[in-house]
């Protein structure tokens, strides 16, 4: 991750007159994330944005994610949802520049123009976009959404789990990579619990869905931190 610009006093002035209107998140390392829905109440503290707000929130998006002066910026990205692949149901992709004292970005992927938010930033030619283990389950669910009009078809998007894994048929998982991680940098990875702290099982054998709004504290830290995570591999 990039150490703080001290050039960068412009970006910090917009980004204080944002917390005016902006509702964010935090992560278990305290990582603040901005919330985009339009529709939904996303966590159990904040509310639904105004018109007015969400579209402030929009413009800041804009301007400091996709203006051309920013060009081969870095974005970590990751996905999370229920049973995710071609017929899956995406519910949340998080964003978060390799600068870490700017904010990241929490999206409503079940929220038309939030997901076309989403859209333009993984399309996006100039963004680097860096993930983990998209193949088989993130990006299925984006490019074979049922309804046409969602798909995302992501432009400079990698994958560094194939550089971690052995071959093909054996990926690593992020617990893994964690578990190596916390033997070598333990000081960076005590923040954040293991990848077990949600029981899936207990919600699909009930027929619930894991993601619901709005969201407990619990389950934003899961969904910001992996992309942290990833971030800190």
């Amino acid at each position: 991750m990039l150490p703080y610009n001290q050039e960068d006093n412009q970006d910090n002035c917009r980004y204080n007159t944002l917390l005016d209107y902006a509702q964010t998140a935090r992560s278990s390392s305290n990582q603040e994330f901005i919330l985009v829905s339009e529709i939904h109440q996303m966590t159990e503290h904040t509310g639904i944005y105004s018109n007015d707000a969400y579209n402030k929130v929009c413009e800041y998006v804009k301007d400091k994610f996709l203006d051309s002066k920013n060009l081969f910026q870095i974005l970590f990205c990751d996905f999370e949802g229920e049973m995710l692949g071609p017929s899956g149901l995406l519910t949340l992709a998080t964003f978060m520049h390799a600068d870490v004292n700017r904010p990241g970005l929490l999206v409503d992927m079940t929220c038309p123009q939030s997901r076309k938010m989403a859209k333009t930033i993984l399309e996006c030619k100039h963004l680097q976009k860096i993930g983990w283990g998209l193949e088989f389950s993130d990006l299925p669910s984006l490019m074979h959404h049922p309804d046409a009009s969602f798909r995302i078809h992501p432009n400079n998007l990698v994958d560094i789990q194939l550089l971690f894994s052995e071959s093909d048929k054996k990926r690593m998982r992020l617990q893994k990579a964690m578990d190596i991680m916390r033997e070598i940098h333990p000081e960076h990875m005590e923040p954040f619990p293991n990848k077990d702290c949600i029981q899936w099982d207990r919600y699909y054998s009930q027929n619930r869905r894991v993601y619901q709004y709005p969201l407990s504290e619990k389950y934003v830290k899961y969904a910001t931190d992996d992309v942290i995570i990833i971030s800190l591999i």
